[in-house]
């Protein structure tokens, strides 16, 4: 999986993580496999819905937009294996559609 175009390098208040030359997503996406990823996702959208206007100085928008951001990147690692199932028939010959 690689991470999607549309969240690569957005950051949601500051931007601390996009002046890092290696993503933290990057390399947890490496660490963890897909499906450790993909819970690692999950669990970060959940938190960020959870404590959505509890945290001091910051309004619940940017938490949900910070929740928000999780799920699209979850989101786009099942698009990525669709398209990587797709290919993989394709490329063996049989017909994906």
């Amino acid at each position: 999986m690689a991470t999607s175009p549309s969240n690569y390098r957005m950051q949601i208040g500051g931007d601390h993580y996009t002046r890092l030359d290696i993503q933290p997503w990057d390399a947890l996406r490496d660490w963890l496999g897909d499906d450790g990823f993909r819970a690692y996702l999950r669990g970060n959208a959940v938190k960020y819905l959870c404590r959505a206007g509890t945290k001091d100085g910051e309004s619940g928008r940017t938490a949900y937009l910070k929740a928000q951001h999780y799920l699209s990147e979850l989101l786009a690692t099942y698009d990525e294996a669709v398209i990587a199932d797709w290919e993989a028939q394709r490329l063996a010959g049989d017909d994906p559609a």
